[in-house]
């Protein structure tokens, strides 16, 4: 049933159901009880890994919600885009138990400054009056949860970045680091980098996402602007092997003027035709 056909009477309750799996640590640990049971059935290691890596098993979802509410807050959480389908496995030997990304449980990055490979093609959104909370996670939940991504390996997710290698064609070299990367640069910002082949693909999905949220939500109130990178492959190929750059480094154009540049093909060579933007269009008619 989709949620727009579904009446709450108590929006208490879902908010308690929810908080019991988008939750802080250090303030809404678990308590004794919960604690006791969760040991009881082997339950522990499934926690841990809901705070270290924002990823929680189907076996957790049932006890935290119980048989009865399980399948409602699932589809509820996945159509509302607060959890995506994990299709990575986890660990080195892949089960058979389900598990779901968190994009709101993730942690911080690590990175102190973005930095892009030469090899790899630049955009830039920016967000005059900033990016509204919860945009950049749809955003992670809407790349994860999309089949045509041929994953090699498992994505590198931050609460502000995300980052994928793709598996490469027979006989093509290997790159370093990831193919395509999401940064969130303070919150007036996000930046992507992508190889040639996935750019044009990639910036078309992000932004349908923002152009909808604006058109469908937000309205006018939600401005933000696109520039792309002046991407020479020959003369970046010619950079000193694995070595990176800041933005500011970075000769950028406005999108709109874009396309009649030569230096900007690769930003036009993939229509968004056949990419599936089914979970956004049921969040958005869902709000």
């Amino acid at each position: 049933r989709e949620l727009s056909e579904v009446i709450t009477l108590n929006p208490q309750w879902l908010v308690e159901n929810i908080s019991k799996v988008i939750r802080d640590r250090d303030i809404h640990p678990f308590n004794q009880t919960e604690i006791k049971q969760l040991k009881s059935i082997a339950l522990e290691t499934d926690v841990q890994l809901l705070f270290d890596k924002a990823l929680v098993s189907e076996d957790l979802l049932l006890f935290l919600w119980g048989n009865e509410k399980f399948q409602f807050f699932l589809d509820f959480m996945r159509q509302t885009m607060l959890l995506s389908d994990w299709r990575f496995g986890v660990g080195k030997n892949a089960s058979s138990v389900k598990y779901y990304l968190i994009p709101s449980m993730l942690g911080k990055s690590k990175e102190d400054n973005f930095l892009c490979p030469y090899d790899c093609a630049v955009a830039l959104f920016e967000f005059p009056i900033g990016l509204p909370i919860g945009v950049f996670e749809r955003l992670v939940c809407v790349l994860i949860s999309n089949d045509s991504l041929n994953v090699n390996g498992e994505p590198i997710l931050s609460c502000d970045s995300l980052a994928v290698s793709f598996l490469h064609d027979p006989g093509t070299s290997e790159t370093e680091g990831p193919d395509l990367k999401l940064y969130q640069e303070a919150s007036d910002r996000l930046v992507l980098y992508a190889r040639a082949a996935h750019a044009s693909k990639y910036l078309n999905i992000i932004n349908a996402m923002l152009f909808k949220i604006k058109a469908e939500l937000l309205g006018e109130m939600f401005a933000y602007s696109v520039q792309v990178e002046k991407y020479n492959p020959v003369e970046n190929g010619m950079k000193v092997e694995n070595s990176k750059r800041q933005l500011n480094e970075i000769d950028l154009i406005d999108y709109e003027s874009a396309e009649s540049e030569e230096q900007c093909t690769i930003w036009f060579t993939h229509q968004l035709a056949g990419i599936n933007t089914q979970n956004l269009d049921m969040f958005l008619s869902d709000i």
